[in-house]
Formats: structure tokens, sequence, C-alpha cells
């Protein structure tokens, strides 16, 4: 593993907050921000901010927010999730009572805003269980003056109750050492100044009621009362006066405008709710003076007009209230914040990026890296799709780079290359079909299959049949197959191998350092590990080439293989390692016994199964492997033995699928022609025939495998034709 596959990486992230300054006005916010406080200069009281949700709304008002030079204070009301969901109710009444709660959440955030006593005050004034007066004690303030009332009137009473002579032999003026006449001389000022006493004790009391919160709470009617508009409005004057007292300055009598900012309004998509609190809030602008410079300035996010969904209930109760082009009536001005176009995605992510680029590029993989001012083709899953937001954007490329800088610091043993394409294609997954990849990251043995199908269909010349199996792969994963969308972008995410055989590293988490195998070494690890579980899919080869094609060498594969044969417990190979020369060469290698006891099982001789022998048998002697020659000594040395168990006609067809199956090579298993052996019947094994001479092309191949002491009277004749020697006079024979 390199120095930089061993560097601890820092998380890097892409802060989803509204524009501060200039520097990261990446969509050119400014323009819209000078339009508003033009229009705020020339009293405009309410505006509209239309636009969809992740345009720069918040980026606009936070930055009129912090412009404290000519704003005093902002007030932020959000307006999400405030809505009554009351199955119960009728449409329309519900549509009131959406009205009604958006109303009083707007009034107490307002109240908020100034302080939790106002708060408090107006959360009680707008209950069902407000009527007249009650108190609620809150303040410190409160509690402050009441100590000094409290010690005030304690004091007027001590010197009401006492008399001078009495005062005066207190014996703690003469521990004091302060002389009797001065004692008298202090006492009779106090006295003097009794009636002022209770005066102060009155005014603490009086200053300190100024500072209760005053409600009343009927029992009788709790949860009875129904809010009535003057309350509303009464409620909202209080807040005003409040707002308008803090606004003003003292000293020079100046005052700033005070911002109140509705968010999220534009998340409400019925159109006789929005409409319908917009009136409201039209009302509450017009019941205040309006040539008090001191009024606040509402700047409202809403939808544009014509995408709010129409109610068809409350558009039969009250047409009046769907009317088009209502937002000219109500807002004094709107400035409409328009999406970000799609070809301009690359230049707003490489904006986002920003000065984060040469260390993302420590993270990236050498052909993945950031060059120039165009983002590389693994950026693609991040910027796929229309109608995306800032948000969106940011949030794609937090959760890849977050995913690649966990990949990188886990250090996994087969961490070689880490794809950011992978990263990118696996969150677009997760942003752009939720439901669908919560069912994809249950069905890993299907993806297995998704991604050996992409091999073959890139590879294939039959697409169809190949896509066909892919569709019926898909359609497997619940809730996958339905969505057209979604097979267009796995199929291509799996043709461009942006998802591949090493999936699982992107998909699931691992503890650190571990080794994650990938989908082709899962495949062949169950076929060693569990073999008869899992079915052969005739891909064995193109796997394990796959597999040594990666930068450890198929070294996962042989580790298994080890541990089967340092297994005391497991008697032999499982039958899939002769299929393969990487298999069957690490199975020599690790335990010569049961790689034999393999061989000889697979090559056990069954009469009827002798062209399948003859498969193994040139299939294994293609192999290329050094222990080839030590490997076969040891079989046709134990392939002899048995033939003592055979007869002359078992022998003969199996020296004949030997010499088929081997050709040129037929010369490593010579002794099973020439060695004179026992076998069934009392009888040798036998000369060469002449069936096993007519398989052999080469005379001088065929020379050897005659046993010369053998031949006699009724072999010499077929022996001499096949070998092409009628002349030669052969040993013990004229």
């Amino acid at each position: 593993m390199s120095d930089t596959m061993k560097k601890r990486f820092e998380p890097i992230v892409f802060m989803n907050m509204p524009v501060s300054d200039e520097t990261s006005d990446i969509i050119g916010i400014d323009t819209a921000i000078s339009s508003v406080e033009y229009a705020i200069e020339h009293d405009a009281q309410i505006i509209g901010l239309i636009a969809d949700y992740g345009t720069g709304k918040s980026s606009l008002t936070d930055s009129l927010a912090k412009n404290k030079e000519k704003y005093k204070k902002c007030i932020k009301i959000n307006m999400w999730d405030s809505l009554s969901n009351n199955e119960s109710s009728k449409e329309c009444d519900l549509t009131k009572e959406n009205i009604s709660v958006l109303t009083k959440s707007f009034l107490f955030q307002l109240a908020s805003g100034l302080s939790s006593r106002e708060a408090n005050h107006i959360d009680k004034r707008l209950s069902k269980n407000y009527s007249i007066i009650s108190f609620s004690i809150g303040s410190g303030w409160f509690w402050m003056f009441a100590v000094f009332a409290i010690l005030f009137f304690s004091i007027y009473s001590i010197v009401d109750n006492a008399t001078v002579s009495s005062l005066s032999n207190f014996v703690l003026w003469e521990n004091l050492g302060i002389s009797e006449e001065s004692v008298r001389n202090l006492i009779n000022t106090i006295f003097l100044m009794k009636p002022l006493l209770i005066v102060i004790s009155i005014v603490f009391i009086v200053l300190g009621i100024s500072k209760t919160i005053i409600a009343f709470s009927n029992w009788k009617n709790q949860n009875n009362r129904d809010l009535e508009i003057n309350d509303v409005f009464d409620s909202y004057i209080h807040i005003f006066k409040k707002l308008i007292t803090k606004n003003k300055d003292f000293l020079f009598w100046k005052s700033k405008r005070n911002l109140i900012i509705i968010e999220d309004l534009d998340r409400v998509e019925t159109k006789d709710i929005v409409i319908g609190f917009l009136k409201e809030l039209y009302r509450f602008n017009n019941i205040t003076v309006k040539t008090n410079k001191h009024r606040p300035v509402f700047i409202v996010s809403v939808k544009d007009e014509t995408q709010l969904i129409n109610n068809k209930a409350q558009q039969d109760l009250n047409k009046e209230i769907l009317v088009d082009d209502i937002y000219s009536k109500i807002f004094d001005y709107t400035i409409s914040l328009k999406p970000i176009n799609y070809l301009d995605y690359n230049q707003l992510v490489f904006a986002i990026i920003g000065d984060k680029k040469n260390y993302l590029n420590e993270l990236l993989e050498d052909q993945e890296k950031i060059v120039g001012s165009k983002l590389p083709r693994s950026f693609n899953w991040i910027l796929e799709g229309q109608n995306l937001t800032i948000r969106q954007l940011k949030d794609r490329l937090n959760h890849a780079v977050a995913l690649l800088v966990t990949l990188r610091n886990k250090q996994y043993k087969n961490q070689y290359y880490i794809s950011f394409a992978s990263c990118a294609a696996t969150t677009y997954l997760m942003f752009e079909y939720p439901k669908e990849y919560a069912e994809i990251i249950k069905a890993e043995t299907e993806m297995g299959s998704l991604v050996q199908t992409a091999y073959r269909m890139k590879n294939s010349s039959e697409k169809d049949n190949q896509h066909s199996e892919f569709q019926t792969i898909i359609n497997r994963i619940s809730n996958v197959g339905k969505s057209d969308k979604l097979n267009r972008d796995l199929s291509k995410m799996l043709i461009q191998r942006d998802i591949d055989s090493d999936f699982r590293m992107y998909f699931y988490s691992f503890p650190k350092g571990s080794y994650i195998k990938n989908s082709d070494e899962k495949d062949i690890s169950n076929l060693l590990l569990l073999p008869g579980e899992f079915p052969e899919d005739g891909e064995l080869n193109e796997k394990i080439d796959r597999i040594l094609k990666q930068e450890n060498k198929g070294t996962a594969i042989l580790e298994i293989i080890k541990d089967i044969g340092s297994n005391a417990d497991i008697e032999i190979f499982p039958s899939i390692v002769i299929k393969n020369e990487f298999l069957l060469d690490g199975a020599f290698s690790f335990n010569q016994h049961k790689a034999n006891l393999l061989l000889q099982k697979s090559l056990s001789w069954e009469l009827n199964d002798m062209a399948g022998y003859k498969h193994i048998i040139a299939e294994v002697n293609a192999y290329n492997f050094s222990r080839k020659e030590s490997m076969w000594k040891t079989y046709f040395k134990w392939l002899l033995s048995e033939f003592s168990t055979f007869d002359s006609e078992k022998i003969i067809s199996i020296r004949i699928c030997l010499i088929q199956a081997l050709g040129q090579d037929i010369l490593i298993c010579k002794n099973l022609f020439t060695s004179v052996v026992k076998i069934a019947l009392a009888q040798t094994n036998p000369i060469i025939s002449k069936e096993e001479l007519n398989h052999i092309n080469n005379i001088n191949i065929g020379v050897q495998l005659v046993e010369e002491n053998k031949i006699g009277n009724d072999n010499f004749e077929y022996i001499a034709k096949a070998l092409s020697m009628p002349k030669r006079k052969l040993k013990g024979v004229t």
C-alpha cells in the first residue's frame, strides 16, 4: 500500500448555507439583493420573493438581514410544517383551519422575535383558554422590583411601629460606638421620611406589575372559546407597538426598518391557503398607521402563483380567493429567482468546489482528477438530472466526497482503486431513488448478477438476449423494475462500469482494514466454500481472468484455497477447482494430497461417462503450470494401480480416451501401455490394441507405446500394419 493510501484524509464539507459574502455568491444573487433594497428604500411594505425551493431565497434574505447599517432587526418566521392534518375535518373547514394555524404561527413567531415574554403573552391571548385576565410572572424585572418594594415597605413598617426612645435604646448603637444624640437625629429624620418610604414601595409595585403578562383563564370556557378576528388584530397591534418601541433610537430619534422574513411558505402548494394567509398579512399591514416610518417590511417566500394548486371545494365556496394575479394586489414589489439551467451545473459545481479543488484532487484517482475548469466524467452522476437546486447539488457532492473519504480512511486490504464515479453513482441512486435504493442494497446476489450480465452485454453480439436477461434480473428486485428511468440509469451505470464488480465496497460498510471481495471474488468464494449450494454459471474462467487482472492477482481466492488445504475436516478440494488452471495450480501448491484426491475423484473412470473424462483430461492438460508434469505422473501411477480391478476391455477403453484427449502428449502415461501388471481374471495389462493404434497419428509415438515382449502371432500383423513396418524385425518375431 502506497504512502498516499496510508494517509488519513480529513473530511471535505461544502456547507449548505446561504451566501454570506460576494466571494461565495456563485449564482449572482447580488443584483436581486440590490433590487429588494431599492424597493424598501422607496416604501415597499410587503415584498414577494417568488422562487422554487433551493434557488437562492435564503441567500438573499440572509444578506439583507446582515446589513445592520440599513436594518435594525430581522425576525425570521418559518411556515414549514405549520399546517393541520386533521383528516376528520371537511375540506373547506380544513382550509380555514390551516389559514388560522398559519396566522397564529406567524403572530407567535413574530412575538418570539421580540422576547420570550411577548411570545408567552401572545400564546395565551390566542389560546382557546384565554378570556379576560390572568397573571404570568416569568420576568426577572418583576422579581427585582418586588424585592425592592418589600424592602422599603418593611423599613416603613418597622419605623411606623416603633418610638424614638425604643429605637435609640437599641444596644446595637452602643456596640457601634455611635452617640445617643446622633442616633436620635437619624431616627427623627427617618420618621420624617415615612411617607416617602410608602411612596417608593408603591412605585416599585407598579413597575413590577408593568412587567407582568396579563391574561385571564376562565375554567368554564377552557377549550370552548372561538378566536375572533379582533383578538388576532389586537395581538398584531400589540406586537407592532412593541416592535416600534424597540426600533427607536431615543438619543437622536433616528430609526431603521425592521425586516420580517416569512420563509418556506413556498412549501405550501394549496392556493386558497397561501392566498388566505397573504390576505391576513395584507390586513395586518393596513391596520397600522401608513405614515409611521417605523413600520416593518415583510418579505415573503412563495411559489409562483401559476404553480399553486386549486382547491375544488374552496373554489366553489369562495371563487374570489382564487382570482389569478392576486399577488400584484398584495405585494408592493415582487422579485422572481429563476432555477438553474442544467447546462450550468458543471460550472456551478466547479464554483462550489472552489479552493477545495487541490485537496479534493489528492483523494481522486489520477484519471479522475480535476484539470482546468471542467469537471471530469467521474462527476457526471453528481450533475445528472434537471431542475436541480444548489442545495441538491451540494448534498450530492457532500455525500459522494464523504463516501470517498470514508473508503480512503478505512484502508481496505484491496484498496487499490477507489472510483469517485462509483461514489457519485451510489449517491445518485440514494438521492434520486431512495425507496428503490433500499431494495437494491438488500438484493446483493441480484446486483452481482447484473454486473456479470453487463459484462456480457458489453462484449456480446447478442445484445437483445442479454438485455432481456438484464431486465429479468432487475424485475426480481422489488419496486426497481417498475421504473423505466431507473432501469435506464442502472443500465448506463453498469455498462460504463460506474457500478462494477466491487459495488459492495460502495453499497455496504465493512470494518477497517478488511478485505472486500468484488462480485467475481464473491461468486468464486461461494463455489469454493459452499460447493453444491451455488450453481455454476459457465463463466468461471472469465471471472478468474478478471480477478487476475486486478492488482492483488487473486490473493483472496488463493487464501481460501489455502484454508481448505489446511483444514483437516475437509478431505478433498471442491470439484470446481479442477475446472480452472489458476485454482488447480493453487490447490497443488497448498496441498498436493487433496489435489491428487480431487483428480482421482474427477477421473474415476465409469464407462458411461467417458466423454466427460475426455473433456476433463483435455482441459487440464491444456493448463500451463509448473506442477502439471508431477501431477500427471502421480495420477497415472495411481491409475495403473487401479488397473488390477479392471478387465482388458475397460483398460483399452480408458487408454483410447486418453489417446483422444492427450493427443501428442500421450507418452506422459506410457506406463499404462507398457507396464506389466496383473489385472482382473488373472490376466496382465493388454498390449496396445488395433483400435488404439488407429487413433494414433504419429508412428514414433505408436512405437513407444508397444510393449515388444507381448508381440506375438495374434497381434503382429495389425501392429506392423499400423506402424508401417512390414519388413521390420521385432524382438522374438520374424
